[in-house]
């Protein structure tokens, strides 16, 4: 995905937009490291947006996900 297209996605953000800096995107919250992006995606066996939480504490700089996650703060 090319940064272009990410920032196409500002509309549909909750509360306020990803730093426009980012390290990594990843969509395996155990491989998070600070300054990534958690891409949540909801798969075939587990839904990524039960993991925001956790990619958040390791210091994710954003999540990215299909539905709201308010109780990620």
């Amino acid at each position: 995905m090319k940064f272009s297209e990410i920032t196409e996605l500002l509309p549909l953000l909750v509360d306020r937009p990803p730093p426009t800096a980012f390290t990594g995107v990843q969509v395996d919250s155990r491989r998070v490291r600070a300054g990534d992006v958690f891409v949540a995606v909801s798969g075939s066996r587990e839904d990524g947006a039960k993991y925001a939480a956790s990619a958040l504490a390791k210091g994710a700089a954003a999540v990215l996900s299909e539905v709201p996650l308010r109780e990620c703060g």
